[in-house]
């Protein structure tokens, strides 16, 4: 179990330097945005494929996975949309 929990710790952390990156670069844009809804997009489809076409106990162990990243990815979102929001304000 701790692995998904690690997982899910990284992936926030990542998404988090992804996105703040990303505003940085590019100030005008929406990419941070846009970076975070493609990530959530790709662990929709990849625990829709473990679902179906990845059986017993292996294909449970990947659904987990894609879970706890797609959490890790909300996360990350959540704190980069409200780091951007108080920045934004106080700047």
């Amino acid at each position: 179990m701790e692995i998904f929990l690690i997982s899910s710790i990284v992936t926030t952390v990542v998404v988090f330097l992804i996105s703040f990156m990303l505003r940085k670069s590019f100030p005008n844009r929406s990419f941070d945005f846009a970076f975070g809804l493609i990530v959530i997009i790709i662990c929709f489809v990849c625990f829709l494929l473990t679902l179906f076409f990845i059986g017993g106990w292996e294909g449970m162990a990947y659904g987990f996975l894609c879970f706890f990243i797609l959490i890790g990815t909300i996360i990350g979102m959540l704190i980069h949309q409200i780091v951007k929001f108080f920045r934004d304000r106080y700047i």
